[in-house]
């Protein structure tokens, strides 16, 4: 080792220089290597690492020791020296370690460090001699060039994955709130979350231990009145701030070969709102539940009124139809016409009974057949309207017409006259029964026959007293406004 003093001033200093930053770059390899997700506490690929820190550190040492003048390469400690040449041995250890991993892992690339390594053992520098010195510059440009390269990779694999200290990074840089402590208390760790939250609700910033943290945050909820704060079987929930509010929930975990206490801060502010807006519908629900049940049942209200009303109607047209009818046979002597009276009678209940879709064309042919018993001739001019309701509405018009002119009138003749003008079913009924003197007097035929045109849209009016007559109108095409009422 002794040809190493033959060097240069600035080449030892540069080796020197040299061999303590290498060295320094490598135990960050080694350290990198030990942060990856995943890595074992102990491999041969970490110890092959370690052992070419250790080499570093005898070049560096070596170095300089050369440069210090000591006349024989020394490793020097604090209080202690050691022969470097000695040491070297630890070189051999490294490359029989290099090699095994070259071959387990088939990494040709390998051999040059390997082969450096082996050389700079006692007896290979022994063989070398005057070489030496060329073979620590061949060394030091050697691992500035693989340890440069190393961290490089080190720092772009950080970049892309994840390990132990980039993980320990994601943890602080939570959104929720994490805090671990031991069964005494004594925090092991707590993310700026979970510190800016219970700062926030009045405990120190400095927080060194959980005990009866727990406690004060259940007597906060207990005390808070008219908010969200709560204690609820998962957890606490506290109001942090008007826009932020938090679930405190606890467990167990095991980290590493121990058991901790972890307390987790979740923010629950979006799910509070959206709570707040399934409480605000739900009533908004109930009421209109509520308001729809009063409208049903008034539908149906009205509903029974309507169908009260169509049952006032087909007894006043089928039992006045009947009771001027029977009049009229009462009034006549012929004893023939008297024994249909039973007849008659016996028709009215199966009258009332019959069915709301009735065929008009069927209904007009019976008024017309009813009538012609008591000596009333009723003539019909033009079909009926296309629109069925409207050819019913007629129908009854028809009905309660004839049913007037035969009790007030004495008519022997009634002509009703159908057809279509300007978009509207027009309706004329006309009887030969006495003229109406005076002002027309309406009892209840007249507001029926309007009630029944107006469930059409349709109108009534009276055109003459002598012939009298009375005419109806009704829209050809279905309105709204009559479809209401």
């Amino acid at each position: 080792m002794g040809f190493l003093f033959e060097l240069d001033t600035p080449v030892i200093v540069a080796l020197v220089v040299s061999f303590y930053i290498v060295a320094g770059g490598q135990l960050l390899h080694v350290l990198f290597l030990s942060t990856r997700r995943g890595a074992r506490p102990f491999s041969f690929i970490k110890l092959y690492e370690v052992l070419l820190f250790v080499h570093l550190l005898l070049a560096a040492g070596t170095a300089n020791s050369v440069h210090s003048g000591y006349g024989v390469a020394l490793f020097c400690l604090k209080a202690f020296s050691f022969p470097i040449e000695s040491l070297l041995w630890i070189d051999a250890a490294a490359a029989l370690l290099g090699l095994a991993l070259a071959i387990a892992y088939r990494r040709p690339i390998m051999t040059s460090e390997i082969a450096l390594l082996a050389l700079i053992t006692p007896p290979f520098i022994d063989v070398l001699g005057h070489l030496v010195p060329y073979l620590l510059i061949g060394d030091a440009a050697f691992f500035v060039f693989r340890v440069g390269a190393a961290l490089t990779l080190d720092v772009r694999a950080g970049r892309r994955s994840v390990s132990r200290l980039s993980i320990i990074d994601s943890i602080r840089a939570l959104p929720e709130g994490v805090i671990c402590a031991d069964d005494e208390g004594r925090i092991l760790f707590m993310n700026e979350s979970m510190r800016s939250c219970l700062t926030a609700l009045g405990f120190a910033g400095d927080l060194a231990e959980t005990r009866g943290v727990w406690d004060d945050l259940e007597k906060a909820a207990n005390k808070a009145e008219g908010s969200a704060d709560a204690v609820l079987p998962e957890g606490i929930r506290l109001e942090i701030s008007p826009d932020e509010t938090r679930l405190f929930m606890r467990d167990r975990v095991r980290l590493g070969h121990k058991e901790y206490r972890r307390m987790v801060a979740f923010d629950v502010t979006e799910e509070e709102s959206i709570n707040s807006d399934i409480e605000r519908m739900n009533h908004f629900l109930d009421v209109a539940n509520t308001e729809l049940v009063a409208a049903v049942e008034n539908a149906r209200e009205v509903s029974r009124n309507e169908a009260i009303l169509r049952m006032r109607s087909r007894v006043h047209d089928t039992v006045g139809q009947r009771l001027s009818i029977l009049h009229r046979y009462l009034e006549d002597d012929d004893p023939e016409k008297l024994a249909c009276v039973v007849d008659l009678a016996r028709t009215v209940v199966e009258d009332l009974a019959e069915p709301d879709d009735i065929d008009a064309e069927s209904a007009l042919r019976a008024i017309e057949s009813s009538f012609s018993l008591v000596g009333i001739a009723i003539s019909v001019e033009g079909p009926l309207p296309c629109r069925p309701e409207v050819a019913i509405a007629f129908v009854d018009v028809v009905r309660e017409a004839a049913t007037n002119a035969a009790k007030h009138g004495q008519a022997h003749r009634v002509d009703v006259c159908l057809g279509e003008s300007s978009g509207c079913y027009t309706l004329s009924v006309q009887n030969d029964g006495a003229a109406v003197r005076g002002e027309v007097r309406e009892g209840t035929g007249f507001p029926s026959m309007r009630q029944t045109l107006a469930r059409v849209g349709g109108t009534l009016s009276i055109v003459s007293t002598s012939p009298f007559t009375i005419e109806a109108q009704a829209p050809c095409a279905p309105s709204h406004e009559g479809e209401n009422q």
